[in-house]
């Protein structure tokens, strides 16, 4: 995959101090991924959202989502 060089939007986040039932597909997703988000709760995190430049089914809207914290990658996912 490959993405812009600049995100198209960067936010600062902070993660919940308990992560409720509506996070259990993300945490289980993240999961799957080797991410614990769960380590990073009451924590501020950046979320950087990249635009995919060649997504395999050539959809020009898809998007690449990292969660950073301190220099560490806390998750992410792409939604298209």
């Amino acid at each position: 995959m490959t993405v812009e060089e600049e995100a198209i939007s960067t936010q600062e986040l902070l993660v919940p101090e308990t992560l409720d039932e509506s996070y259990d597909a993300y945490l289980t997703l993240l999961r799957e991924q080797g991410f614990a988000l769960e380590d990073y709760c009451g924590k501020h995190i950046q979320r950087y959202v990249y635009q995919i430049t060649n997504y395999p089914s050539g959809r020009t809207d898809a998007q690449a989502v990292l969660l950073v914290y301190d220099g560490t990658l806390a998750g992410g996912h792409v939604q298209a």
